[in-house]
């Protein structure tokens, strides 16, 4: 939303796995120094998602949309 001052970040992957969540909450950071605002929202992407993959999502906060789970 422009002018709001929030930012939401979305990554897209067609298979994610655990340790692709911790490397995003790294990227967060990164965006956040860079634009010096808060990121407010964190979206992932899949085409397919495993269940420990989700379980970690969910701990960091970050809502996953998928097409198939594996």
């Amino acid at each position: 939303m422009v002018g709001s001052g929030e930012v939401t970040v979305i990554e897209v992957k067609s298979f994610p796995g655990r340790q692709d969540m911790d490397h995003l909450k790294d990227v967060m950071g990164y965006v956040e120094r860079i634009l010096q605002k808060r990121v407010s929202k964190f979206y992932f992407v899949a085409v397919n998602v495993d269940k420990d993959t989700l379980e970690r999502a969910g701990e960091l906060g970050f809502k996953v949309i998928y097409g198939g789970y594996s």
